[in-house]
């Protein structure tokens, strides 16, 4: 549970004049708790009816509900130990590059979260079933930053509460 990075987050690109950056925060799910949760830190949330469509509905929620925004970043929920300074770092880097995508790695391995500039979407948009935007970096590494990290923990994905207590 990093609802303290997600305030620290919203706080820190809702409120940044200087940067002149407007970043919402969207959460996309299909679970009650996981809605009302977002919702008592001011985050907008979308239902994903159709989740056994895969991925790709998820990111279609998401990216049509940001159509107006110059770029998105996506992350999913299950990468407990992914921190703010991760993802403030790489929004960084996005913002500090001439590619219109950049994501995470360590030691080669690709992973959550990525960012998309807007000329990426109808490729997003066009995904279909289990597939995330990976598939649209794979195309595009030429045009992709990568932000490497040391700590390969934090790509982890956690699918069980008690896988947690494994580590």
């Amino acid at each position: 549970d990093n609802n303290s990075d997600i305030v620290q987050l919203n706080n820190l690109y809702r409120n940044n004049i200087t940067a002149k950056i407007i970043c919402n925060i969207i959460v996309i799910t299909q679970y009650d708790a996981i809605a009302e949760a977002a919702k008592t830190k001011e985050i907008q949330v979308l239902y994903n009816p159709h989740p056994e469509d895969g991925i790709s509905s998820s990111v279609k929620i998401g990216l049509n509900a940001s159509l107006d925004a110059d770029a998105v970043l996506f992350t999913v929920s299950d990468q407990p130990w992914l921190t703010s300074e991760t993802i403030c770092e790489l929004i960084h880097v996005f913002l500090n590059t001439s590619k219109g995508i950049a994501c995470v790695s360590c030691q080669g391995k690709m992973g959550n979260p990525c960012i998309f500039d807007r000329k990426y979407y109808n490729e997003l948009l066009s995904l279909e079933g289990d597939k995330g935007g990976k598939k649209v970096i794979m195309k595009h590494l030429d045009d992709t930053q990568i932000y490497e990290i040391e700590a390969g923990r934090e790509l982890e994905d956690i699918d069980y509460y008690e896988s947690i207590a494994v580590h």
